[in-house]
């Protein structure tokens, strides 16, 4: 009896152990995706014309200068993510796409390094996107273990109860056809009804 003892709860603390390392594991493939697709924005600017409006190239710079920074801070945490740091790390990486749309827009369509560009950032989109699924997928899995009915006595036997992660909000980090095309559609019909 005390063997299976022992086996259930060693098991239930290593299985909480694993789902946190899983989940840290999960953050640092979010972090390394938000970064992807900061790296490529001096490629983005320079594509833009010489005389193109100077406050698209500060806009642009600057929401990349806001996620870096909040990027920074959650790459460098011990703890989990607190509400307030993941709602900043959305807004900041959501702000920035905005701006690689208000880019993408401004950028001649017949600018033959435009479908190469813009294919890069579909792809750090694409893996944003993913990165995001799985970090909530772990976050997910942790949280309702903690609630569940045997997983809610280890958790506080060992403390896991008063670890609190939160998920990544559904609206935001899309895939690169929301993120990119929906933008573009909105763009085309606010003309249509101003005209």
């Amino acid at each position: 009896m005390g063997i299976v003892l022992f086996c259930m709860i060693f098991g239930g603390y290593s299985s909480f152990y694993r789902s946190q390392n899983r989940i840290e594991n999960s953050r640092e493939i979010l972090a390394n995706a938000c970064q992807q697709r900061l790296d490529l924005l001096p490629q983005l600017s320079t594509t833009l014309a010489p005389g193109t409006d100077d406050p698209i190239i500060k806009n642009l710079k600057q929401a990349g200068k806001t996620a870096q920074n909040i990027l920074n801070r959650v790459a460098s945490r011990e703890n989990p993510l607190d509400k307030r740091l993941t709602l900043k790390l959305e807004e900041s990486q959501d702000a920035l796409a905005k701006e690689i749309v208000t880019v993408f827009s401004t950028l001649a369509q017949t600018d033959r390094q435009l479908p190469v560009i813009r294919e890069r950032f579909y792809t750090a989109q694409n893996h944003l996107f993913m990165a995001k699924r799985k970090y909530n997928d772990e976050v997910n899995y942790f949280n309702t273990r903690t609630k569940a009915f045997a997983g809610v006595f280890m958790a506080k036997l060992f403390g896991f109860n008063k670890i609190d992660y939160f998920m990544l909000s559904e609206n935001s980090l899309l895939p690169a056809a929301s993120t990119f095309a929906a933008k573009k559609k909105e763009r085309s019909s606010s003309s249509e009804s101003s005209t």
